[in-house]
Order: C-alpha cells, then structure tokens, then sequence
C-alpha cells in the first residue's frame, strides 16, 4: 500500500541517481520507478520507522511508505483520521519525506518578471 503525495515534473533520471535514489525494476515499459528507502528518526530519536519514496519517471508521481522497525506499515500513517494521538508524528514524518523531495524540485525559487 502507498501513499499518494504529490507530482514533480521534469525531473531528471541523474538527479535522482546523485540524490540517492536506485532504479526498481519494473514491468512497465513506459515509465521506470526510482526508490529511496530512508531511516526517519526524529530529534528526541523516539521514531524508530523507515521511509521509502517512490518516484515514477516521466510522469513524476511520488508515493510514499511507512513502515515500523519490523517492516510492517505504520498504520497511523495509512489511517490519519482513526489515530488522532498520532497526529504529530504524522506530521513529522510528511515534514521529513517531503524534505527528502524537496531537494529535488529544481525549478527556480525567483520569479522573473518581464520588462
């Protein structure tokens, strides 16, 4: 099961390879998958999951898993609405996935205007 993020677009196969990404084999012909398992701790080093982040090239599709230190899914990730005491470190760990990615985004931050 995975979690549906969000879309980058016009990321390149490089750039996923320079930032730690490995390439999946996949049945698709069309489009490869990229995958970064990373260790999510957090400061007080209470969290003990694993992270993974999918990315589909080219159309850019980025899912995420969760899983505890037993390789189970974290079920408070999957089911947000049902674990509300859980609510922090959820959102802990869509800071810490979305900053894995956020690395990647390589559009300009500065709006050029035109004169």
């Amino acid at each position: 099961m995975t979690f549906l993020i969000s879309k980058i677009k016009g990321i390149k196969e490089t750039t996923l390879i320079k930032n730690g990404f490995r390439e999946y084999d996949f049945f698709d012909k069309n489009e490869k998958i990229y995958i970064k398992r990373i260790y999510l701790k957090d400061k007080n080093k209470y969290m003990r999951l694993n992270g993974e982040i999918n990315i589909r090239i080219p159309s850019g599709v980025i899912t995420y898993n969760v899983t505890d230190q037993n390789g189970q899914l974290y079920a408070p990730y999957y089911n947000q609405e049902w674990h509300n005491s859980h609510k922090e470190i959820v959102k802990r760990i869509n800071e810490l996935l979305k900053a894995e990615v956020k690395v990647l985004d390589t559009r300009s931050k500065n709006k050029k205007k035109c004169s």
